[in-house]
């Protein structure tokens, strides 16, 4: 006996359960069971949905001219003579198309609610296919983003159909597939046919990378093992599943051309459905599904049409007439006889659209659509014309007045009846910014004043004249910012906010200094020149001189750009500067004396060289000599001078007081 092996899957919220069966001699585990990805993988399942409620999408007819018909070449393997095409989905039109097509998301919003849709990243034929994710509140186009969400599970199902009177019904169809690991932990579609919407059987497919055709003939459903050829009602399911978390690495499921079809033993009914609009010219009627009986000029019997009325330019619609009543699009009919249907329109109103701006010159107002009533003067009521107003050079938009309010730009407007609108626009207002470098340098002075916003900024386009004054002990270098250079004054063309710096230098100046006699001493000054190569100082600069005597001479005064004989002396260079220390030669006393009083005298060789010739000058040498008077002889030098040397010398660095001393001659009387 052949072991089995039974996989289950049940899908979150819809209660599905999805059973594999195959055939092993030897059972394994569903962890072993990996799959090719470069290679198609097809499994025999058996699907169960539960009763909870589904969540649906009303589908949207596809819009064709009155009488067109889509014809779809056939895939999959040709069936015999009477061939009825029941399903031609090529993913081209508005999908769903018709009243076939239920779309499910088996967990509503809880990880997002992604439904089957169309999209043109991966067409197969035609520009467009399917793919299980694009449709929904959450649903996007795999242009941005291939990967599809997970996890997830949806369905598309069609019917129910009739397989009554087939002999033989194939579904063909092309899907294109890029999965991940092993069922039921995959990315895969089931595709299957069911009798009650609720049991299905069919095969999961994935694991592809390239289009792949397929075809599910009901006659040997399920490895053959079950026939659905004469079942008046019967449904298809494709059924798409992701496990695991986002972000995937997998592009999913796409799917394109489903054709469905059967043949039968005796023709089927087939009744024509014409249509017409009126007047001539006012719309179109779309018709969903397309004509299926035969080679697509007629519908078979019960076939249930949607007709959707679109009104040509200028036209609206007001209601059905013939074997369609009401006012509703879209609206219904069931082909159980020869139909005939009109789709009446009545011509709109045309209405006038006046625009205007202000202030006049500001700006523009452009309208989109053109006008196309009256010859192009007025347009169809209920058009929607968007405005955009577009500011003149030196303007801005600020506001809609009349029939348009607000700032939105662009703005719609409905043409329910004569419209006018006026496109507010405002001067450019901008700043002028001005500062000077370094601070206390000068000032920029401007003409004229500002004439915008109280006196606050420039209107566009204003030219400024701006003039650079330097302060005192600086000099204008260049301007920099929004205008460059060293014209002054200059021109600012105010076509933007505008920041404009004077840049000035500071006025270097020249401190020189003398001494007077020359030799005499000597000057030095705190702190030392910075300006021009550290030779000159910068305007405002207070110099300390201090005058320092050579030897033998005394500071005696300042002159030039310093006065008194205060030492030292601050000097504001506030300009060239000259300055000049005076110095006096040193002069001492030379004061000669003898003892005892009238013993003698004494003499110097030169006579007194200094203030008069009352004092000698630094460093002078005299020599002294003393003379005893009769009855004396000279003893000894004290005072700035000692000793018996006779006669001596003085060197006057200083005052100095010499004594002669001289001894009384004594003599024996025999």
């Amino acid at each position: 006996m052949k072991a089995y092996r039974l996989f289950f899957i049940c899908l979150l919220a819809l209660s599905v359960c999805i059973s594999l069966v195959s055939t092993s001699p030897t059972p394994v585990s569903a962890k072993e069971a990996t799959v090719d990805e470069d290679q198609p993988v097809r499994q025999r399942l058996h699907l169960s949905l539960g009763d909870e409620q589904q969540s649906t999408i009303t589908p949207t007819p596809a819009l064709i001219e009155t009488g067109q018909v889509m014809e779809r070449v056939p895939q999959g393997p040709a069936l015999a003579a009477e061939l009825v095409t029941i399903l031609n989905e090529d993913f081209e039109g508005d999908f769903p198309t018709g009243n076939g097509w239920t779309l499910i998301d088996s967990d509503g919003a809880t990880n997002g609610e992604y439904l089957w849709g169309t999209t043109t990243y991966r067409p197969y034929h035609g520009s467009r296919s399917g793919w299980e994710a694009v449709g929904g509140v959450s649903g996007y186009d795999p242009s941005t983003d291939p990967r599809h969400p997970a996890p997830l599970k949806n369905y598309m199902f069609y019917g129910p159909f009739s397989l009554d009177d087939a002999t033989a019904a194939t579904m063909s169809y092309v899907y294109w597939s890029q999965t991940s690991t092993s069922y039921p932990n995959s990315t895969g579609i089931f595709v299957g046919a069911s009798i009650d919407n609720n049991e299905y059987d069919g095969v999961y497919l994935g694991g592809t990378n390239d289009w792949t055709t397929e075809v599910l003939d009901f006659a040997h459903v399920d490895g053959g093992n079950l026939s659905f050829i004469g079942e008046p009602q019967v449904y298809v399911l494709f059924a798409f599943e992701a496990t695991g978390t986002n972000p995937t690495n997998n592009d999913g499921i796409f799917l394109d051309d489903i054709v469905l079809q059967k043949e039968t033993d005796t023709p089927p009914v087939c009744y024509t459905l014409s249509s017409s609009v009126s007047p001539a010219s006012s719309g179109t009627i779309g018709a969903s599904p397309a004509a299926n009986c035969n080679n697509g000029t007629q519908y078979t019997a019960g076939t249930v049409v949607t007709l959707t009325a679109s009104p040509a330019a200028g036209y609206g619609f007001s209601s059905w007439g013939g074997d369609a009543s009401g006012t509703s699009s879209p609206t219904t009919v069931t082909m159980d006889a020869n139909k005939t249907v009109t789709a009446n329109f009545t011509q709109l109103p045309c209405y006038t659209l006046t625009t205007a701006v202000t202030p006049g010159g500001s700006g523009s107002v452009s309208r989109n659509p053109a006008p196309t009533c009256n010859g192009g003067t007025q347009y169809y009521s209920g058009t929607q014309v968007q405005l955009t107003a577009t500011a003149n050079t030196g303007y801005g938009f600020t506001s809609w007045t009349g029939d348009a309010t607000g700032n939105a730009n662009p703005v719609s407007v409905t043409m329910n009846g004569n419209r006018t609108v006026t496109a507010n626009f405002t001067l450019q207002c901008f700043t002028l910014t001005t500062a000077v470098s370094p601070g206390g340098g000068g000032s920029v002075g401007r003409n004229p004043e500002a004439n915008c916003n109280g006196g606050t900024q420039y209107s566009y386009g204003t030219q400024v004249q701006l003039t650079a004054t330097a302060n005192t002990g600086h000099t204008f270098a260049n301007w920099t910012g929004s205008v460059s250079g060293t014209a002054n004054p200059i021109t600012v063309t105010m076509t933007e906010p505008r920041s404009v710096t004077a840049n000035f230098t500071v006025n270097c100046y020249t401190l020189t200094t003398a001494v007077s006699p020359g030799g005499s001493g000597s000057i030095s000054r705190s702190p030392a020149p910075t300006c021009n190569g550290n030779t000159q100082y910068p305007y405002g600069t207070q110099v300390q001189l201090t005058a320092t005597a050579n030897t033998g001479y005394g500071f005696n005064s300042w002159a030039g750009d310093a006065t008194g004989n205060a030492n030292p002396v601050t000097v504001t260079m506030n300009g060239d500067r000259t300055v000049t220390a005076n110095f006096v030669q040193q002069c001492f006393t030379l004061t000669t004396a003898v003892a005892p009083g009238g013993s003698g005298s004494v003499s110097r060789n030169l006579e007194a060289n200094c203030n008069g010739g009352t004092q000698y000058s630094y460093g002078t040498q005299v020599q002294l000599t003393a003379t005893a008077n009769t009855g004396y002889t000279f003893a000894s030098w004290t005072g700035s001078a000692t000793g018996t040397t006779n006669p001596a010398t003085v060197t006057m660095t200083a005052d100095r007081s010499v004594t002669a001393n001289f001894n009384q001659q004594c003599f024996t009387h025999t």
